[in-house]
């Protein structure tokens, strides 16, 4: 989210390109997982084009999919994955901030920072409590890409979630399936109940 967050700013300062680059950041989300995995594979495999260029100049290969690196790999696949929606959804929010606000701000002498702080982030709250509950939701949904890059192995690298649902699906285990499917979209309605109910309470607050 704070990526997302201070690209969207960034592009919101350079509208001329903003809209070329918020398309390209799409990418990402509208490409086939199977096409995302030959990509990752490619350049992080074993024999991938990083090990690669590390064998070139005399180096260690690294594991990537099943060494400490393996989180990085996942955290660094959601990150490229959503974070181009995440930047869509910011510049919509910036762009419902009225600029007289910043016109004021600034002719009381309000530098940059207390702009973005002060006038910004108050405006966009809730733009930015939307995303959250996205990107919430999303990261329950990565098992496919973790799945097709790490496979069925248990992993101790790999968090215990992702580990059963893999090696259940390679098994065709149903039953089990179902069932973390049902608990997992309990907890999710919860936490999502919990975080809107927060919310209602701190906007009634204000």
């Amino acid at each position: 989210m704070i990526i997302s967050f201070l690209v969207a700013l960034f592009l919101n300062s350079f509208k001329k390109i903003s809209s070329f680059f918020s398309s390209s950041l799409l990418i990402p989300v509208v490409v086939p997982v199977a096409s995302l995995i030959c990509v990752w594979q490619v350049v992080f495999d074993d024999y991938g084009a990083i090990n690669g260029v590390l064998n070139f100049f005399g180096f260690n290969t690294i594991e990537f999919f099943n060494s400490e690196w393996s989180m990085a790999m996942i955290i660094f696949i959601y990150i490229w994955k959503y974070c181009g929606f995440c930047v869509i959804l910011f510049t919509a929010g910036l762009a419902n901030v009225p600029q007289s606000l910043y016109e004021g701000a600034r002719l009381d002498g309000a530098n940059s920072f207390k702009l973005v702080t002060k006038i910004t982030i108050p405006m966009i709250m809730p733009t930015t409590f939307f995303v959250f509950l996205m990107e919430l939701i999303y990261s329950f949904k990565i098992f496919r890409e973790v799945f097709a890059l790490f496979g069925d192995y248990p992993n101790s690298n790999v968090y215990f979630l992702q580990n059963f649902i893999n090696n259940n699906y390679y098994n065709l285990n149903y039953p089990r399936l179902s069932s973390a499917s049902i608990i997992l979209s309990a907890f999710m309605i919860i936490v999502l109940l919990a975080f809107f109910i927060f919310e209602r309470k701190h906007s009634f607050a204000e």
